[in-house]
């Protein structure tokens, strides 16, 4: 009751949307009785074949309209963050490959702009959003990155991605990941229920240390889960905290 409250006085028609992400969260938040909304991903075309290639200027404006029309209460935005990996900086090392990085950081921080953007049109309506990147990412220090952090109306979260369960392997077997990530929102209440640390009582595998694909995989750290039945679907305490703000 208290989010369809919510819902009608923001006319929002969905609970919860998603951009550059196939549709996760979205899903979870349907099987749980609510609104889930679009989940906009390159890799996640339409029915009609439309595919969300945010490169394109025609895309980001037909994603603004949309936005417009259906105000989602919440948006979760994760865009690919490989560009600003820290391992991009070995890659540095030569002329060629310096000017491969540098090609790819410009076009990601195109990608951040219109992520502000939209959190922007979010906080203006008086609904939510947030966004998550590893706390490692060059992003940070972009521009657009560092005026959102600075707005009186985002809070910043850190958490350790083990803290949800997530889990990786290297030579001596599996074990939990680390990996610290990053998350802005303008929920002060999102903000409290990310922010978790890692316990003291179990062994971290090192992402460097695990296959080359593993180390320069920045995919949505919530929005993983694992092929093992007894590890939790990380992306559940998206669906816990945007329920939190509902009851608060």
């Amino acid at each position: 009751m208290a989010m369809e409250t919510m819902r009608s006085c923001l006319q929002s028609q969905y609970d919860l949307a998603e951009i550059y992400s196939p549709p996760r969260v979205v899903t979870e938040a349907k099987g749980m009785g609510m609104k889930g909304g679009f989940s906009l991903d390159f890799s996640a075309p339409d029915p009609d074949g439309y595919i969300w290639d945010f490169s394109r200027h025609e895309c980001r404006q037909k994603a603004f309209a949309l936005i417009r029309e259906s105000r989602p209460y919440m948006i979760i935005g994760s865009p690919e963050c490989t560009p600003f990996s820290a391992i991009q900086n070995l890659n540095m090392r030569t002329p060629e490959g310096k000017e491969k990085v540098e090609k790819a950081r410009a076009e990601g921080e195109k990608h951040l702009e219109f992520c502000c953007k939209i959190y922007a049109m979010q906080i203006a309506a008086g609904r939510y959003s947030i966004h998550e990147h590893p706390l490692t990412a060059t992003s940070w220090a972009t521009d657009c990155m560092k005026k959102l952090r600075e707005s009186p109306a985002v809070y910043t979260a850190e958490a350790h991605m083990c803290a949800y369960g997530m889990q990786s392997k290297d030579k001596h077997g599996p074990g939990y990941a680390k990996k610290p990530t990053r998350f802005l929102t303008n929920s002060v209440v999102s903000a409290r229920a990310l922010s978790r640390r890692y316990p003291e009582n179990h062994r971290h595998v090192h992402l460097m240390e695990a296959r080359a694909s593993a180390a320069a995989d920045c995919s949505c750290a919530l929005y993983t889960s694992s092929s093992s039945t007894n590890q939790p679907h990380l992306h559940l305490y998206y669906l816990l905290s945007l329920i939190t703000i509902c009851h608060n």
